[in-house]
Order: structure tokens, then sequence, then C-alpha cells
């Protein structure tokens, strides 16, 4: 079942524009003159699930109505929010059929006994959860779609009310080098915020925005604190549940605290949970769930949150958003740092007469690129590089440093101005790490070497430096390169920029661990000067210190198995488990756990033990 397709267009440029891009430093001036090709609109994209369009402000005496395109059918399954629940989970206990794009809500019916968890009779107010679940006759397949709605029951009425439609999000940003609380949400209207922080004054955020973004300033750090947030627009007002967080270390800082390493959560194969508007709910929940008993001080998630490969923007951000709403109930109270994937694309598609054509980043770069429109649904830290040239892609909050405690924690971008022709068109290929970022990272690097306060550096970013199983083809490694392997296409210079770019890493002494995504499994391994990294067997030199790589790729997207690689010798364990991993920093120790979903651990090891005493 699918929306109104676009009309193609015909896109001519000049070298100056689309088409000025490098490929691994070099530029290449051939003009883009191709049509865009058709594309359609996943129904499950399109905006008609917008609770402002689908759900009328005036309800019944019974509840609330949902108003659709007539051509959908199937159920939609409601209920309340169990406060109770560590983290809160809705609790669906009702559903109804929809007929001919038309179903009613009957809230009366949780305001009674035996339904009533959330208070609602007392209250006469709350959140009640949403999921859609639209056949899809096209496809053959069950479309889950979720979503969260408000209500108040005013003289003898439901009405629909002012809604969180993101919850609470908790991040940091980077000011003078010290990790500074983020608090941000969104609301289904423009409106005025605060941030009520347990005996603080109210922290504003500026007035008539959908989006905010609220800094946490001046609590102390490792600070425990409780906090809401409350949403006002045209007289009316909503406060979200409450959440406690821990405010973040000072640089150097030596309690102990656990990172909760793990990505590619793009949906699964399976019906329901499995996915989401592109992201596998059910096993990330589930894996979050798991985490949690590990107390993390933080969680780094580099890359394949979705599905993407889309070239909608507003696909593009309901896919992000549906993330946000999986870990909304964790993130809420424990800070997360995303990174980008290869499923984070956000696409031109055009005609070139081949099968497949051409993709390139989305234009203009500044405000419509894949990175662009992710640094705009999060908010990482900034800091980053600037632009590989002034035609390209902004680093914005992709590529970051972030200081927790002993720990410098860098998030790179090896997803960057994906293209599939960059030798004719421009951009860069998945996998290939730019000389901007390769410079930014030195600089980081070296000052961490430098300062006291830095026992050791953690790096993620998705693609694999030496991948194991899946992703042999491209990653780092383009099976080795040469022409031959890669439909006449020559690759050999990714190797020779990974081999730059595991340099910088290798050759600092404070270098422990560096987490990839992509490969959907589990794969610790160590590199060192000896380890085998090229296709005859041979070692680099210039990989002076051994560093752990871990690939954990397991939060839901479908699993592959282990390869024959130069390297597997040094492969420790390999799992195809979906799974995240833990790691205890305390007092110069960092502990590893892996723990599948099952609660099985599958790996652990004591990662400080190559280099106890570098310092």
């Amino acid at each position: 079942m699918r929306l109104v397709p676009i009309i193609p267009i015909i896109l001519m440029t000049t070298a100056a524009g689309i088409a000025t891009g490098q490929l691994l430093g070099r530029d290449v001036p051939q003009p883009l003159e191709l049509s865009l090709k058709t594309t359609e609109i996943e129904l499950q994209y399109s905006d008609v699930f917008d609770i402002n369009r689908c759900i009328p402000q005036q309800g019944t005496e019974r509840g609330l109505q949902i108003r659709l395109p007539a051509q959908l059918s199937g159920r939609v399954y409601y209920g309340p929010w169990e406060l109770e629940a560590d983290p809160p989970r809705p609790r669906l206990r009702k559903s109804t059929r929809l007929r001919d794009g038309e179903a009613d809500l009957n809230l009366a019916s949780l305001m009674n006994y035996p339904n009533d968890i959330a208070d609602f009779d007392q209250r006469q107010e709350g959140d009640v959860a949403l999921q859609f679940e639209i056949w899809d006759p096209d496809a053959a397949e069950v479309m889950v779609i979720r979503r969260t709605v408000h209500f108040r029951f005013v003289d003898g009425r439901f009405q629909r009310a002012l809604t969180f439609v993101e919850e609470p999000f908790y991040s940091c940003e980077v000011s003078d080098g010290v990790p500074v609380p983020v608090i941000s949400f969104a609301a289904d209207r423009p409106v005025d915020a605060r941030v009520l922080v347990e005996k603080r004054e109210p922290y504003l955020s500026p007035r008539g925005q959908r989006r905010h973004e609220v800094r946490l300033t001046g609590l102390p750090p490792e600070s425990t604190h409780l906090y809401s947030v409350e949403i006002t627009a045209q007289g009316e007002t909503t406060r979200s549940r409450n959440y406690t967080f821990r405010a973040p270390p000072l640089p150097g800082g030596t309690q102990p605290f656990t990172a909760i390493l793990l990505s590619d959560c793009r949906a699964g194969v399976g019906a329901g949970e499995q996915s989401v508007e592109g992201v596998n709910h059910a096993v990330l929940q589930q894996l979050l769930s798991l985490a949690r008993a590990y107390d993390p001080g933080l969680i780094l998630f580099p890359g394949d949150l979705v599905n993407g490969w889309t070239d909608q923007p507003d696909a593009y951000r309901r896919q992000l958003r549906s993330f946000k709403r999986a870990v909304g109930s964790t993130a809420g109270s424990i800070p997360l740092f995303t990174g980008m994937g290869n499923h984070e694309s956000l696409l031109d598609f055009y005609d070139d007469g081949s099968r497949w054509g051409v993709a390139l980043d989305r234009m203009p770069y500044a405000t419509q690129s894949a990175e662009a429109l992710f640094a705009a649904e999060f908010a990482n830290p900034g800091g980053g590089p600037p632009p590989e040239s002034a035609a390209a892609p902004p680093y914005d909050e992709t590529v970051y440093a972030l200081p927790w405690g002993e720990v410098l924690f860098i998030m790179l971008n090896s997803n960057y101005w994906f293209s599939t022709h960059p030798e004719q068109y421009g951009g860069n290929v998945e996998g290939g790490m730019l000389d901007a970022q390769l410079a930014w990272l030195r600089e980081q690097v070296n000052r961490a070497q430098a300062d006291p306060a830095v026992r050791w550096i953690v790096y993620a970013t998705h693609e694999p430096t030496f991948p194991n199983g899946g992703h042999l083809h491209d990653a780092m490694w383009y099976n080795g390169g040469a022409p031959a392997d890669n439909r006449g296409r020559d690759r050999r210079e990714v190797i020779e920029r990974r081999d730059r770019w595991w340099s910088i890493v290798a050759g600092a002494s404070k270098s422990l661990l560096v987490v990839h995504g992509d490969e959907h499994n589990y794969c610790r391994m160590l590199v060192d000067a000896e380890t085998s990294v090229y296709a005859d067997g041979s070692g680099n030199p210039a990989f002076r210190y051994p560093v752990w790589q871990i690939v954990s790729g397991g939060a839901g997207a479908p699993y592959y198995t282990q390869a024959d690689t130069p390297w597997r010798d040094s492969v420790i364990r390999f799992s195809t488990q979906q799974h995240f991993v833990a790691v205890e920093f305390n007092a110069g120790s960092a502990y590893l756990r892996t723990v599948a979903a099952s609660g099985q651990v599958i790996d652990e090891d004591e990662l400080s033990r190559i280099r106890p005493a570098h310092d």
C-alpha cells in the first residue's frame, strides 16, 4: 500500500556544486547531469499518524477518536504507562478494530477498576500509549506504528491535550572541557518549556518551539537529581513524569562507572515490535532493560539506529524519532550518545541507466544532508572537525570528544558524505576516513596523551577497521582493495587510510578500545604490530601499542556469521547472539562483560591488562 509517487525532476549541476567533492582527498570536477529517480513514499513514513492529524482534539463522553485515510485497516491497541516499572513502559490493555480508517478509543474503561494503574480517575488526565497495526496487502505484512497521546477529561468529555511527542532525553554538551547535562524533548505544537530540577530554580527554554534542548548548568559533579519537564501553550500545561539522573563526572574523576556499548538496532526479520518504523523496538528495549542492572554511567550507540536509505527527509526524521521512542524511558535518566552508521543515509537517487542508479548524500548539505538532519534530531556534543571542503556536509554533532571521569570517549563518523560513485560525482565511500577528520582526531589524541586527567581513550565509529563477518566487501577492507575484487573500482586507498587512522590510535599509549558496529554480531580481537592485517599475512609496525577492537552490532538487526579473514587467528571471541557490552572503569582498571539478550554473559576480560601502567 503506497502513497503518491514523487514527480521526477532534472538536476543540472556544475563542478562548483554537488559534484565538487572528494574521494579520499581528491577533487572530482565532473558535473552531475542525471535525473532524479522516481520514488515512492512508504505509507508508514507519511504524516498521517501525527497525533494532531489523526486524533481530533474534541473527543466524546467515552474517549478519543482515530481518523486516518479510509484505505487503512487493522487494529489499534492502547493502554496506560506503567509508572511503577523501571523503566516505565506502556501496558496495552484494550484494542479496537480500524475500519475505513476510523476507530474509537474507549478511554473511560481505563479510568475504572480493574484497568486504572496510572491514577487516571483521580487525575482526570494522563498519557495513553497507542500501537497501530496496519495491514499492508502489497507487502503481505503488518506495519507497526507507536505513538503516545495525552488526554484530559473536562466537563464530561475527553479531549486530546498538549502532548510530549518525544519524552525527555538526557545527553551532554562539552563546555570548556567539562560535560554539561542537556535535556532534549519535543511537543506536538510550539510550546514554552522549563525543566524542573528538585531544589533548583527552573531551567527555562526559548519560547514557541516544538523541540527544545535545555542546558542544566551549576549541578555538582556526580550528584543525583529528580527532574520533570513542563510545557505550556495557549494557557494549557502538561508535565512529564519524574526522572532521576546523575550529573556527569569531572574530567579526571576517579569514581567507578560503567559504559554500555551497542549498535545496529535497525529493523529485524519478523513482524510486530521487531520492525517499528525502521527500528527493532523489541530487542533494543530488552537489551536496555538488562543493561540498567549494571548501573551505567552512559550509553554509546555508534550507528545503524534505523533502516534509513531513504530520499525523504520526513521519513528519515520519523525513523530517528522511532529510535528515540524505543530508548526514551532509559535515555531520560541515563545519558545516551549516538553516531552515524551506513543506514543513517538520507540520499538523492539519480538515474544513470543502471539497475541501481547513483546515490549521493542529500542536498543542500548544510540543511538537508543526512549529517545535518541527524545533528538536528539529537543533542550530542559539538566541537568536531570542519567540513572536508566548502561544498561538503557538516561534521557537527556526528564527530565529538566526550570526557567522562578518567576516560575520553571519541565518536567518529566513518559514513560521512556517502556516495555510490565518488570517482565520477564526488562524495565519499563507505568507511572512508577523510583528511579533516583525521587531523582533528590526531589533535584530540595528542592533547589526551599530554593530559594527566585522561587515563584511557575509547573510540567509537560504525565501520569496522578489521571486519570479521558480513562487511568484508566494504567497511575499511573492501576485500583488500584491489580493483579485481571490487567490480573494477580501486579501493586500495581505503586500506591506506585505514592504516593512517589505526596508526593514530595505536600510536597512543592511552588508547584502550575501538568499538564498531555494522556487522550484526559480537567480535573481540587484539590488534598490535604483529597482527596480520593484509592479504599476504603481514603486520604493520606502525601499530605500536596493542588496542582492542570490538564489534558490537547485535542490538536487533539480522545476524551475520564469521568469515575467513587475514586476522582471523587474532579473534578471541565471536558470537551471533544479540547483546550489549558493559565496560566498568575503576581506578585504572577496565573490565569487560558482554551480555546476551538472554542475560547470559558471553564474554568477559580485564581489558586494561594489555597496558596496566602506561603513564
